[in-house]
């Protein structure tokens, strides 16, 4: 295979990864013209089915067609087995994923995948896990994958404190850096830049491009952000176009050059750039990129009108200023769930893309702080266009949390968003595959409780931050926000 064409194909399976749907579809469609029935471009376009067009028979069919040429295919068994996941067909995840154990036995990823599926199945190849997991096995990513698998069988295990080294050194086998600062600026800036005048009517009414009715779901990874768009989708009048990047790519091809320009002006990092370009730019630029956003969301899912989309890209939580000011009609829920259960919850997954907050105790609980600084301030600024969810309210009790938040959206109330029989729009293929299935439940409620001797330097963190305390004191919209340095 020629290098330039693998160098295309590598962009466009980063950008499925990244969420990038739009930029990937156009990517891979252009290569399929070339090379329609080559196995790689049938995988890539497998994949394109199942993320961006929710479609996850359409990836096995795909997977199959290159399994019958190439019997030993393990990518193709990878992607039936994430396609099952999705479709919650357990033994077929099981089936795809023994296939690929017994081609590659030194593939941490396919364990990984096993234990997180079905862990009785996997800890029949708790030797194959254990070698793995030593250092020097194999590939330092590899063996991250079978140290976390190694956590969650010593978990089911009950041994708790085995569990949790074994899943911190899966985080710290590679190491992802974190910019604190880039964080504590980004804030300094949002709350300087992101007046309470800004939003006040008439200095920014919608144009019928920008009054497209949108909610964004945000808030940290792992605090219950997929159930509740589940469960949202589930009305008759929302769609999702799920956890995607398609908002941050409009923002930095719309604004690059105010961007590029507003940094060098202010020596500012380029988390925010992009921000400041928005604030630099005219009335016409907003409404080129307010619609070239909404082409892009139209484009993931063609055939499925909505009154209302989500996004539910957590870390758009830090763009919230920027997304109100394109869309003044926006909505925002910002999912609130007990830092320790986040931190817990965080430890134990293998992110698709790197989250360098879930690294270590220490990260977790300035990146907490941020977050609620941010919250506090998008709830001054915006008031009620934004709500917050607590996940544990949600799992105690279900209808009340969704009424609530239904008429927080101004929408007609739908018995199927408590239904967990109920068709939901959103192909979900985080690390929540597996739990959304379930119906409503609290079990994972206070599941940090297993590793408190673990979390004993987590909880002074947190305290320290406005945490813990404030969180039992009052809840996330009355508690004071924490100290951030100005």
């Amino acid at each position: 295979m020629e290098q330039a064409f693998k160098e295309k194909i590598d962009k466009a399976l980063s950008d499925l990864v990244a969420g990038r749907y739009g930029d990937a579809r156009t990517e891979i469609e252009a290569m399929r013209r070339l090379a329609p029935d080559l196995p790689t471009m049938r995988l890539l376009w497998g994949e394109t089915l199942m993320r961006a067009d929710n479609n996850p028979d359409g990836a096995i069919a795909e997977a199959r067609a290159v399994l019958a040429v190439e019997p030993d295919n393990h990518h193709a068994q990878i992607l039936i087995a994430s396609a099952a996941s999705v479709l919650g067909d357990k033994p077929l995840t099981i089936r795809a994923l023994e296939a690929v154990i017994e081609a590659k036995p030194d593939f941490a990823d396919a364990y990984l995948r096993l234990t997180r599926a079905a862990p009785e199945a996997a800890a029949r190849h708790r030797a194959a896990i254990e070698r793995l997991a030593a250092p020097g096995a194999v590939e330092e990513k590899e063996r991250s994958h079978a140290l976390s698998a190694l956590g969650l069988l010593r978990e089911r295990d009950e041994d708790f404190g085995g569990a949790f080294g074994a899943f911190l050194a899966s985080k710290q086998v590679t190491p992802t850096p974190y910019n604190a600062k880039g964080y504590e600026l980004s804030l300094r800036r949002s709350r300087a830049r992101f007046t309470a005048e800004m939003f006040e009517a008439p200095a920014l009414e919608p144009s019928a491009v920008a009054a497209q009715r949108l909610l964004f779901i945000v808030g940290l990874p792992r605090s219950g952000s997929t159930l509740l768009e589940q469960m949202l989708c589930r009305h008759s009048e929302i769609e999702t176009a799920g956890e995607t990047a398609e908002l941050q790519t409009v923002l930095q091809q719309h604004f690059t050059d105010a961007a590029n320009k507003a940094a060098r002006a202010a020596r500012i990092a380029p988390v925010f750039a992009e921000i400041e370009g928005v604030l630099a730019a005219g009335p016409a630029a907003r409404e080129a990129a307010a619609a070239a956003y909404l082409d892009r969301l139209s484009r993931l899912t063609p055939a499925r009108p909505a009154s209302l989309w989500i996004d539910k890209m957590p870390a758009n939580l830090f763009l919230a200023g920027a997304i109100a000011t394109l869309f003044p009609t926006a909505r925002f829920i910002v999912t609130d769930r007990d830092p320790r259960d986040v931190f817990v919850s965080a430890l134990r997954t293998r992110f698709a893309a790197p989250q360098p907050f879930s690294e270590s105790v220490e990260r977790f609980a300035h990146h907490h702080k941020i977050v609620k600084a941010f919250t506090a301030l998008w709830r001054r600024r915006l008031g009620e266009r934004v709500a917050v969810l607590r996940y544990e309210d949600l799992v105690a009790t279900p209808e009340l949390e969704m009424r609530r938040l239904i008429d927080h959206l101004g929408l007609e109330w739908d018995d199927a968003c408590l239904r967990s029989d109920a068709p939901a729009g959103a192909v979900v293929s985080t690390a929540s595959a597996w739990q959304v299935r379930e119906p409503v439940h609290t079990k994972s409620v206070g599941a940090w409780r297993r590793y408190e001797a673990q979390l004993a330097t987590l909880e002074p963190l947190l305290t320290a931050a406005g945490g813990v305390r404030a969180r039992r004191a009052a809840p996330p919209s009355e508690a004071a926000p924490p100290p951030v340095a100005p």
